[in-house]
C-alpha cells in the first residue's frame, strides 16, 4: 500500500495590548502551510501514459493566512470597581 506523506507546519501569533483596564486589543495572525512546502499527490500508475512515474497534483486545500483583530470593552461592576472577567 502506498501512502501519501503530507507535511503541513501551521503557526499562529497572537499579542494582547491592554490600554486600560477596560479596553483590550486582540491581535492574531496564523499562516497555514508555514514552510512552504509542496505536498504531491500520488503518481501515474499507467505504463501507457505519457505522464508515467509523475506526480500531476498537490494536496493543499487551506488557505495561506489569516488576520484578526478583537476589541474587548469590559464592564465595570458597581460594588467593586473591577472589571468583569
Amino acid at each position: 500500500m502506498i501512502r501519501i506523506r503530507i507535511l503541513e507546519l501551521d503557526l499562529a501569533v497572537r499579542k494582547t495590548f491592554a490600554f486600560t483596564d477596560r479596553y483590550k486589543l486582540d491581535f492574531r495572525m496564523d499562516f497555514f502551510n508555514f514552510i512552504n512546502r509542496a505536498n504531491f499527490g500520488f503518481p501515474v500508475r499507467y505504463l501507457e501514459a505519457p505522464s508515467f512515474g509523475q506526480a500531476t497534483g498537490y494536496c493543499h486545500t487551506r488557505t495561506p493566512h489569516s488576520i484578526l483583530a478583537k476589541v474587548h470593552f469590559l464592564k465595570r461592576r458597581a460594588d467593586e470597581g473591577h472589571p468583569l472577567p
